[in-house]
């Protein structure tokens, strides 16, 4: 492969990658505001984690393919994002034990308290309503719109390029000397064709 098709070959699985992700995203927010989960909810806090750190994920490094770069997050979004990947970063995907402050709340401080009948520890987890995540689903339309853009210019490039012969080939992202596309085991099965 030459540099520049090395280069495609790992911009493609990136912006795919994300593309998928922010597709993920936004429909696991729509789905959560739809459901009328609440915050009081024992599956609220697992399901807002996840919702979150996925969203970080194509913005984290990756090894061998780097990660998007911020400036394709629209300017007007900035601060939801930046939000967004603070959250992720200090109170979901990491368990750093400093304390995090947002507005008069302290995170990931462990407390104790007692009161005249009762006394025991905790940590505050940071509550944020559902319909914040309204927000996060335009977010991610956005992201998904601006990835698709990259995904279908980068894949007319590779339909010239993708094996003709049937079967399933992986996109070569490792190794700039072997060749663009290997044929692997199907990781889905395929009916055959009577």
């Amino acid at each position: 492969m030459t540099d520049t098709e090395f280069a495609e070959a790992k911009q493609f699985w990136l912006m795919f990658q994300a593309n998928e992700t922010f597709k993920a995203v936004q429909q696991a927010c729509l789905e959560l505001v739809h459901s009328g989960i609440s915050d009081a909810s024992l599956l609220y806090y697992p399901l807002i984690a996840g919702i979150i750190c996925l969203y970080g994920k194509p913005f984290k490094r990756s090894a061998g393919v780097g990660k998007l770069p911020i400036e394709m997050v629209p300017e007007e979004q900035l601060d939801l994002h930046k939000s967004l990947l603070v959250i992720r970063d200090k109170l979901y995907a990491h368990s750093d034990a400093q304390s995090v402050k947002f507005g008069q709340l302290h995170m990931n401080e462990l407390r104790c308290y007692r009161w005249p009948n009762e006394g025991g520890y905790f940590i505050d987890r940071l509550n944020i309503a559902p319909s914040y995540f309204n927000l996060v689903a335009e977010l991610a339309a956005q992201m998904t719109e601006k990835t698709q853009y990259h995904v279908d210019k980068l894949a007319k490039k590779f339909t010239y390029r993708a094996p003709r012969r049937l079967g399933e080939f992986l996109l070569n992202i490792q190794d700039q000397n072997g060749p663009l596309f290997t044929q692997v085991e199907p990781a889905r099965p395929r009916e055959r064709l009577a």
